[in-house]
């Protein structure tokens, strides 16, 4: 099997589920793909493309696994725990040398 992940993801049945968190909620194949290739519209849009790092401050989830593939379909992903202490957080930021970094507000 060869192509990029949303293509990959794009080759399995919509509606058969994808993920479940009990906290969260649950996602479709369909609903991965659309949240992914949006990430990745978006990432794209502020330059990011392969050879380039996008790190993830993200708890785990459907959102996480969402933005994880939409960043592999144009560059490279470096989660991060987001459990880390600040100094932690920045010592791995300096470590992965990312172009954008995507987390929640909080």
């Amino acid at each position: 099997m060869t192509g990029t992940i949303t293509e990959v993801l794009g080759r399995i049945p919509a509606d058969r589920l994808a993920l479940v968190d009990p906290d969260r909620g649950a996602l479709t194949f369909g609903e991965l793909l659309v949240g992914a290739e949006h990430i990745a519209g978006q990432l794209a849009t502020l330059g990011l493309s392969r050879g380039a790092t996008a790190a993830t401050v993200l708890p785990n989830g459907p959102a996480a696994a969402q933005a994880y593939l939409g960043i592999l379909a144009v560059g490279r992903a470096a989660p991060i725990n987001p459990k880390l202490t600040p100094r932690e957080l920045l010592e791995q930021l300096r470590g992965v040398d990312a172009h954008v970094l995507v987390t929640t507000p909080e």
